[in-house]
């Protein structure tokens, strides 16, 4: 039997709730549509950060309690990713309004939109949920019954990338693949 990609086709949409800001309890939440990446728009993404692994004094890599390597995230190359992220996979905003000028209220609908207006946990959510959240659950992505306009399979992470990610953008390789081959060590940004 010749090598399948699992999971659901590159073009795909699907309907995330965020969960910043008790987005999830509000009886009308902001819902972002968004397209499942290519494999290319991916690794194009994935190629703006900066990870490495934190290297001991003896040249070695650190390993945490768990036996993982200690992964680091450079943070200035965080915006680049996440920006192209939005810009490659959002496809809509539903719900989302800021203050404009006189009073009124004007919808943040576009990614242009949201890439300016977002709320900063709002933006590392749904940045991260763009490129990996078609491998979680319904549950795990927050899809309301009926939500999707398309059904999405489960699948794992296969790429090696942090299998955690915090709300502000911090990640952890407690979860990502072993048997992928980590990133060498990266000096530190001059910025």
């Amino acid at each position: 039997m010749s090598f399948r990609n699992e999971g659901p086709p590159a073009g795909d949409e699907y309907v995330y709730i965020p969960q910043a800001y008790d987005n999830r309890d509000r009886s009308d939440p902001i819902r972002v549509t968004l397209r499942v990446p290519t494999e290319s728009q991916k690794r194009a993404i994935y190629g703006q950060t900066k990870t490495s692994i934190k290297i001991g004094q003896d040249g070695k890599p650190i390993i945490d309690d768990k036996g993982n390597p200690v992964v680091t995230v450079d943070l200035f190359a965080d915006e680049s990713w996440r920006r192209s992220a939005i810009t490659d996979c959002l496809v809509r905003v539903d719900g989302y309004e800021r203050a404009g000028a006189g009073g009124a209220w004007v919808p943040i609908a576009t990614a242009a939109d949201f890439i300016e207006h977002a709320k900063d946990l709002f933006f590392f959510e749904v940045s991260t949920i763009a490129l990996a959240g078609y491998s979680l659950t319904d549950e795990q992505r927050g899809k309301s019954s009926g939500s999707s306009v398309s059904s999405q399979r489960k699948t794992r992470h296969s790429d090696g990338t942090a299998g955690t990610v915090g709300a502000n953008g911090s990640a952890s390789a407690a979860d990502a693949s072993p048997d992928q081959p980590q990133p060498q060590a990266l000096s530190p940004s001059p910025n």
